[in-house]
Formats: C-alpha cells, structure tokens, sequence
C-alpha cells in the first residue's frame, strides 16, 4: 500500500480531470482569494465539495510546498489515518485472527477501489473519519458519552466535505450511540452542525455561494442505468457480512446479539441509499467505500459469535481472506500499468515548466481541444501554472458541469478570452481549441476501460508534444 501511494504522488500528473481544480482551488485558498465565486465571476469553478477538502489539501500544499506531488497526498495521508484507527479498533474488540481477517477486508477493498480510495476528492478523508467514529466506541472509558461527541464531531467534519456524508455514519450511530437516545442524538445534531458551520465563519468560505451550488447539482442528475448495475454488482463486497451472520445463525443462534442485528439492518438501508449517491452520472461504486468501516466491525462481531464453533469459524475466516486477497490483484495490476503509462507524462510537466521559465511576467493559461481521450489527459498538469501564480479561469471539469445543467457561458468570461486579458494560452499540439465535446452526456464518458485504453498513445504523443 506504501508502494502504491508513493508512486501515485510521485507521477507529475493526476488520474482524474477533476484533481487538478481540486488542487488549484485549495491553491488559491492558501493565497488568500476566496474558495467560492458566482457563476459569473471570472474566477468561478463548479463542483460541490464542502471547504475541508480544499483546507486539508492546502494545509499539504503549505507544509510541502505548491507542486504535482504534494497536491497528491493528502488523500493517502488520509487513508493510512483511518487505517490505523479501524487497525486499532479491530484488535482492541476481536480476537487476532478474527481482527487480522478484518484488515484484510478492509485492504482488499481498497486496493479494488484504489487509486479512488486515496487519491484528493472527498472519499479517502471521509473514509478516515468513519474509521474514526467506529475506533471512538473506545472512549467509554472515559465517559458513557464520549462516544457520542467523538461521532457527532465526526459527522460535522464529514458532511463538510460532501453534503450526504452523514448516511455513512448511521449504522454507527445506531450501534454506538444508542444510550439514552432521546436526549443525545438531538445534542449529537447540534453538535455535528457546530463544526459543520465552522469553516465558514472565514471570511474567503462563503456558506450562502456554496450552498447555492449544491443545491443547483442536486437538482440536475438523475441515475445513470449504467452506473446503477455496476454500484449494484460492486455493493455486494460491503454486503459480505451477511454471510457471516448465516454462518453464525446456523451453528451459533443464540450467541447472536440483537443490538448487532439492528446495526446489520441500519447499514443495509444506509447501503441502499448510498447506491443513489454513486449510480449518478460523474460517481461511481466507489462512493460506496467509506462504508467498509461498518461492513469490516460487522463481520468481526459475527465472527466473534463462532468462537465456540472452530471449525466453521476457521471456514469463515478462510474464505473472507481468500476473497478480499484475490479481488485486489486484478485491480492493482491495472492500476500499475495505468502508473506506468501515466509515468510518460514527466516531459509535458516539464515542458510547462519550460514554457515559466521562458515567459517571465506574462500570463499563461491552459485550455484544451476537441479530443477528450488522449490530448485532453496532458492538460492535467495545468496546476502548475496556477502554482506559479497565474490565473484560471477556464477549465474543462467546470465547463463540462455548467453545460450539462444547461447553463450558459459566463459574459464575463467570454469577454475576458476575446479581450485577451491573458497573454498566452497553452492548447495541444493540433487541436481546434475549446472544441471539446461534454462527455457527461457520452456514454463514450461512462466507460472508463476505453479512457484508459485509449491513454496508451499518450507514449507517442508526448515526444512530439507543442502547446500552441
């Protein structure tokens, strides 16, 4: 997982279009220029991530220094958080064997859903904070609701980083936070509002610009049928503790405990609002991941009921480790070849930093052209410019977004491109410029093999790579 994390910072790219508007907001952020614009600034960027992702990613961004591979490691400083927190969880409540099964899961999935699981979007860190909440049920030696703080904060942080956050936390709240339910979970919603509101008591967070964003997306995207079966076929690895509990009703009824029932029941109807959030166009099944916490606590306490059944504890046991260990090879397989590809976009960052050194004081921006597959890859590393100082205002993601809601081009920024208030725009070699189609309303976008398939000429193409 080291290995993994560490090569995916080091690349001088991104794997996703939308990392670089990630890293170039928290940029601005860190300058002192405000997180969220109207739609008619000429600064605007759309998308609905809450503040925290973009001050995490800059707090990164201040520690390390303005460049490709810091603003690539947040998410996996993230992931091996909550890593070490469900680690810690695990073998504080089970048995070793039983806790090590459960680290396994919990890698399997992620190297399954990896580079997504720890790459700069709000998944890893909300991942970590639901590792967190279920590590906190430790707490009650400190008090009966201390618990109940620690995951009534956890929720503020989250839904800060996306809206819907909370429905991760429901079986937890459930299982953790039942005791005297009538009086704490109402202090536990005031609590988690508490931190919600709290990044935006800064002056550059606006809450009443975000909010009007997030409600704009969440009345524009219906489900994506295509999705819907792959979030479907996917769930059943979060399900997976459902197997246990049969192995466990079947030779070990009465050790079941009813309180892990409901909290089996909560997380199957939280699983099934979930599958909404990641079958819309733009999401995917790894908006399921920060459920694994609850799924991998499940099948510990499940397992734990067999211990006076060893034979088919150890066949639970060995089936989930075979499991989790065989679906993440494939996956990461991939993944190092996409690195490897990946690995040949150095000379178009390089070239970018050339064109810098060559054109001290101007103003240089990156647009793109009118192919989506290979060309539109290399305007990845366009944070660089950003790092340097230089403005942005267009950018594909956002454009993408603003079309498929049917909103028109900002006057204001059509104005600023044919005044030419900036001095140098970098597009691909042979490319009509801006003539991209928008591939949310493409299946060609929603089959991500052929992306990366096609992402095998970025070899070729970066060795005769010009900016026009």
């Amino acid at each position: 997982l080291a290995v993994t994390v560490g090569w995916y910072a080091s690349l001088d790219t991104y794997v996703d279009h939308a990392l670089p508007n990630i890293a170039i907001r928290s940029w601005r952020l860190l300058s002192g220029l405000d997180l969220y614009y109207s739609a008619e600034s000429i600064n605007f960027m759309a998308g609905v991530y809450g503040p925290l992702l973009n001050i995490a990613n800059g707090l990164i961004l201040w520690i390390f220094g303005g460049n490709l591979a810091t603003s690539n490691l947040a998410g996996g400083i993230a992931l091996f958080v909550g890593l070490a927190a469900i680690s810690l969880h695990l073998f504080r409540t089970s048995d070793r064997d039983v806790a090590a099964v459960g680290v396994i899961m919990f890698l399997g999935i992620i190297f399954a859903v990896s580079p997504l699981s720890f790459w700069t979007r709000p998944d890893p860190f909300i991942l970590m904070l639901v590792c967190v909440a279920v590590a906190s049920s430790g707490l009650q030696k400190y008090g009966t609701y201390a618990p109940h703080a620690a995951v009534a904060v956890c929720i503020g942080l989250a839904v800060n980083f996306k809206a819907h956050a909370f429905i991760y936390f429901i079986p937890i709240v459930f299982r953790y936070c039942a005791a005297r339910w009538y009086v704490s979970w109402p202090l536990m919603a005031v609590l988690s509002v508490g931190v919600f509101l709290l990044p935006f008591g800064l002056p550059s967070i606006s809450l009443e610009l975000y909010l009007g964003r997030l409600f704009d997306m969440v009345g524009g995207r219906t489900i994506s049928l295509d999705l819907l079966r792959t979030v479907l076929k996917y769930s059943t690895l979060f399900l997976s503790p459902i197997i246990a509990l049969a192995a466990v009703w079947w030779w070990a009824r009465p050790r079941i405990e009813v309180r892990n029932i409901w909290y089996l029941g909560t997380f199957i109807l939280s699983i099934c609002v979930g599958i909404y959030s990641a079958s819309v166009p733009g999401a995917g099944w790894y908006h399921l991941l920060p459920f694994v916490p609850a799924s991998v606590d499940l099948f510990s306490k499940f397992a734990q009921s067999l211990n006076d059944n060893p034979a088919p504890r150890m066949g639970i046991l060995g089936v989930f480790f075979l499991v989790f260990v065989i679906i993440s090879i494939t996956p990461q397989k991939r993944l190092w070849r996409t690195y490897d590809r990946l690995s040949a976009m150095s000379p178009v960052a390089d070239e970018i930093r050339g064109i810098l050194k060559k054109y001290p004081g101007k103003s240089i921006e990156m647009g793109y052209g009118r192919d989506v597959a290979v060309t539109y890859s290399l305007t990845n590393p366009r944070p660089l410019l950003a790092f340097a100082g230089n403005p942005t205002t267009v950018t594909g993601p956002s454009a993408m977004e603003m079309r498929y809601q049917g909103k028109p081009v900002s006057t204001v920024l059509l104005e600023h491109i044919r005044g030419c208030k900036t001095d140098l725009w970098l597009i691909p070699k042979a490319e009509r410029p801006f003539a991209m189609n928008n591939y949310f309303k493409s299946r060609y976008c929603c089959n991500r093999q052929n992306i990366i398939a096609k992402s095998k000429q970025i070899k070729q193409i970066y060795k005769t790579l010009a900016w026009r």
